[in-house]
C-alpha cells in the first residue's frame, strides 16, 4: 500500500513540474520571436515609427533662370533721407551678351553696384562684371517701386512701376515729408497696387510687339527691330548688317522720328559713322514745324565731308524713296 501512495505522489509531482516547464517555454519562445521579428525583419526595421517626427532635410534652392546658375545680391544707397534697396540675380561667370543688344546691365563684384554699358565698355570691365540675370526688384524707403527679370542684362516679361509713397523731398528753404495711403488688391494670386506708374512688356531686350525680321530661316541673324508699344511704333529702331553690326539705328515717339539719326558704314576694322540727321524732340524743342537736317556726313575713308555748326544754314535731310515706302 505504502509502495502505491509514493509512486502517485511522485507522478503527480513529474506532471506538474513538466507542466510549469510547457508554460515557461511557450510563454518566453513567442515573446523572443516577436522581438526578434521586429528588430531582424529588414522590412520592419526600416519602417518610421508613429511616435518619431520625420525631419526633411533642408534642400538650398536652386537659383536657375533660364537653364543658367545665378547668385542672388543686393546693394543699398542713401540719398538724403531716402533709403534705395536694390535686390537682384546675376551670372556666376562672365558670359558674352548679345551682339545685337548696344546697352547691357551688370554688377560690379568690386562694388556690388549695379551698372548700364555697351559692349566695349563690358570687355574692359569683364573680369569683375557679372550680366544681371533673374528676377530685380527695387525698393525706396521700403516700398516697392520697380520689379521685373532680366534675360543676360536686358529686360525680359513683364516690367512695373510704381509711384513712391514715402519719399522725402527737400527744398532750400525747407523740408517736407509727403506720404500717401496705397490700398492693395489680390487678383489672380498677385498683388496688384493702386499707385501703379507704367507697365512695361519685353522679349529678351526688345518690346514684346515688336516687329522683327531676320537672314536666315533659323531666326538667329536680326535685320531689322522696328519697336511697336500699344499699337505704334515706338522705342528704339534699329538695322543690322549680317555680321551684326548696326546699320541704322534712332528713336520713334507715338509712330514719328525724334532725336538723332545715324547710319554707319560696315567696316572690317572699324565701324564709324556714315550720316547723322537731327528729328525734331519733343522733350527738348517746342518749335514747330521742324524739318529734319544733316548734322554730319562722312565718306568710306572717314574723312568728314558736312558738318553743321551754330549760326549756317541748315542742309535738310531728304528721307529715300524706301522709306517713304515702307511708312
Amino acid at each position: 500500500m505504502k509502495y502505491y501512495l509514493t509512486l502517485i505522489i511522485s507522478l503527480f509531482v513529474l506532471i506538474s513540474f513538466s507542466q510549469e516547464n510547457s508554460d515557461t517555454t511557450s510563454n518566453a519562445s513567442p515573446q523572443k520571436y516577436i522581438s526578434l521579428f521586429h528588430e531582424d525583419d529588414p522590412l520592419k526595421m526600416f519602417e518610421p515609427e508613429e511616435e518619431k517626427k520625420e525631419f526633411k532635410e533642408k534642400r538650398k534652392k536652386k537659383r536657375v533662370y533660364y537653364g543658367v546658375k545665378t547668385k542672388k545680391g543686393f546693394s543699398q544707397q542713401s540719398r538724403g533721407r531716402n533709403e534705395i534697396i536694390t535686390v537682384f540675380h546675376y551670372t556666376k561667370v562672365f558670359l558674352e551678351p548679345s551682339i545685337y543688344h548696344q546697352k547691357f546691365a551688370y554688377v560690379d563684384l568690386n562694388d556690388y553696384k549695379i551698372h548700364l554699358t555697351g559692349h566695349r565698355g563690358i570687355q574692359k570691365v569683364k573680369e569683375h562684371a557679372r550680366l544681371l540675370h533673374g528676377p530685380y526688384l527695387k525698393r525706396l524707403n521700403g516700398e516697392i517701386i520697380e520689379e521685373g527679370i532680366y534675360y543676360f542684362g536686358v529686360k525680359h516679361g513683364r516690367w512695373m512701376y510704381y509711384n513712391s509713397e514715402k519719399e522725402h523731398q527737400f527744398n532750400k528753404r525747407y523740408i517736407r515729408y509727403r506720404e500717401t495711403v496705397r490700398e492693395d488688391s489680390i487678383v489672380e494670386n498677385q498683388i496688384e497696387y493702386k499707385d501703379l506708374k507704367e507697365k512695361e512688356f519685353w522679349d529678351r531686350g526688345w518690346p514684346k510687339a515688336s516687329d522683327i525680321t531676320y537672314y536666315d530661316r533659323e531666326k538667329t541673324k536680326i535685320k531689322e527691330v522696328i519697336p511697336i508699344v500699344n499699337k505704334e511704333i515706338h522705342g528704339d529702331y534699329y538695322q543690322f548688317y549680317e555680321n551684326g553690326k548696326v546699320k541704322k539705328q534712332g528713336s520713334y515717339y507715338h509712330n514719328k522720328k525724334e532725336g538723332v539719326w545715324k547710319e554707319f558704314y560696315d567696316g572690317k576694322r572699324t565701324h564709324f559713322t556714315k550720316l547723322e540727321v537731327i528729328y525734331y524732340d519733343h522733350r527738348h524743342r517746342k518749335e514747330e514745324p521742324f524739318e529734319p537736317y544733316i548734322k554730319k556726313e562722312v565718306d568710306k575713308t572717314g574723312h568728314t565731308t558736312y558738318e553743321y555748326k551754330k549760326g549756317e544754314e541748315k542742309k535738310l535731310y531728304v528721307e529715300p524713296e524706301e522709306e517713304k515706302k515702307s511708312k
